[in-house]
């Protein structure tokens, strides 16, 4: 039975990501969570799945996550090997939706502290620990926002400046990552789930919690043969992070004009990189016939 490790997974996202592998794909879930009640809660709710099981992790806390590792080894079968890890828990305490927000000059550090531990340093802490653990071949998952993509349009906005620059680091520390698990062959990538309607989103949100799961178990088999690595992707897409794609932006252009330019840029990228890559395909073909 295949094996997959999520955190912050009691609720919204995380919470629907363990139904689809446990009763859908039949994976064996660990669900990483704070409280063991919460966890038992959200185990009833998928109707009590014997493959579901409750590990107590704060990702923000090494020695949290140096237990759990510990615990891991006791209860798994001896020959067990992890074959996915998502790190999946977050935290926005910048901003409430349609509520409250801090605004930048007024964040307290240790605020922004916290937020960091949540969306950025957990996703190293729990990848080094967990990795010896981890199959060849293995995925990581971590999930970021596109609040970290630096054309995305809230980005020059006095607004969520702890989640927003945690999440543009969360990216880049993926590809750090990526880089350290290649000895294991162990592939690492950061995934976007889209704007969803849960406790985090909010009401508004555009999408539903299982639409941001599907995002997130795309990007945790993308090409089986030749899995990518250190890369960021929303909807088994993968997404430039820094400027608009296809553009060599050689001054500024008003964010109000970049979001209609990326509705138009946007899909042109995409069918560029699915023309390549089949060229690119054909070109092998015939060179395997030639051969």
């Amino acid at each position: 039975m295949k094996t997959v490790l999520i955190t912050g997974a009691t609720r919204g996202i995380g919470l629907e990501l363990c139904r689809i592998f446990a009763l859908e794909l039949d994976f064996k879930v660990y669900m990483g969570c704070r409280s063991l009640e919460k966890a038992k809660n959200a185990i009833i709710e998928l109707g009590n799945s014997v493959n579901i099981i409750p590990i107590v992790v704060d990702v923000s806390q090494e020695e949290s996550v140096k237990q759990a590792f510990e615990y891991y080894k006791q209860i798994k079968p001896k020959e067990e090997k992890l074959d996915i890890l998502i790190n999946n828990a977050g935290a926005q305490l910048d901003w409430i939706p349609n509520g409250e927000y801090i605004k930048t000059f007024d964040i307290d550090i240790e605020l922004l502290d916290k937020i960091f531990r949540t969306n950025v340093f957990s996703h190293l802490i729990m990848t080094r620990t967990f990795i010896s653990e981890m199959s060849e071949g293995g995925r990581v998952v971590n999930v970021t926002s596109g609040s970290g993509e630096f054309w995305d349009n809230n980005a020059i906005m006095d607004f969520q400046p702890g989640y927003a620059p945690s999440k543009s680091a969360a990216i880049m520390m993926t590809k750090k990552i990526a880089a350290a698990a290649l000895p294991y062959k162990v592939y690492v990538n950061s995934c976007c789930p889209g704007w969803c309607r849960t406790a985090m989103g909010g009401d508004d949100a555009e999408t539903s919690a299982y639409d941001g799961a599907k995002s997130i178990l795309s990007a945790c088999f993308i090409n089986k043969k030749n899995p990518p690595s250190g890369y960021h992707y929303r909807y088994g897409k993968k997404i430039p992070i820094d400027v608009l794609p296809g553009v060599n932006i050689t001054k500024y252009i008003p964010f109000s004009v970049r979001k209609y330019l990326r509705k138009i840029l946007i899909p042109v990228y995409y069918k560029i990189i699915a023309l390549k890559e089949k060229n690119q395909n054909i070109k092998q073909r015939k060179n395997k016939n030639a051969k």
